[in-house]
């Protein structure tokens, strides 16, 4: 596999990997509460977010609002990601593009993405987020 198509590979596997930790924090359903410290490490130091609604959130701010999620989506909570779509990518950093839906309570959300993720050899998935905007999908 060469250098690009495992850079995307990768950052494929990333982003299912961190929704798929979201899934099982948000809804309770995370078998340990120190599993946190797989979002934490995704996280470069200077991360910053772009909510659907247009605020922006440091890395510490992101957190904070992560942890404090812990269970509230309820048992039925899912997330499917789609449309995965490497934008650019050089020397060990991608900009992809996703579609984020989430599920549950018998309401579904779409969110369109783009992250910017850069290697890392550091964290045990290689690739660490340096920024990411989401924006609503009309339904």
């Amino acid at each position: 596999m060469s250098g690009d198509a495992a850079l995307i590979g990768d950052a494929r596997a990333e982003i299912v990997g961190l929704h798929d930790f979201f899934v099982r924090w948000f809804s309770g359903r995370s078998a340990d509460r120190g599993e946190f410290g797989r979002c934490e490490n995704a996280l470069h130091a200077d991360f910053a977010m772009v909510t659907p609604d247009g605020n922006r959130h440091s890395r510490r701010r992101t957190l904070e609002r992560i942890r404090e999620g812990y269970g509230v989506a309820g048992p039925d909570f899912a997330i499917r990601i789609e449309d995965v779509e490497p934008l650019w990518h050089g020397s060990g950093t991608i900009l992809i593009a996703y579609v984020e839906a989430q599920s549950g309570a018998g309401r579904t959300t779409r969110r369109r993405s783009s992250a910017l993720l850069a290697r890392n050899e550091s964290v045990p998935a290689g690739l660490v987020w340096r920024h990411l905007h989401e924006t609503w999908m009309q339904a």
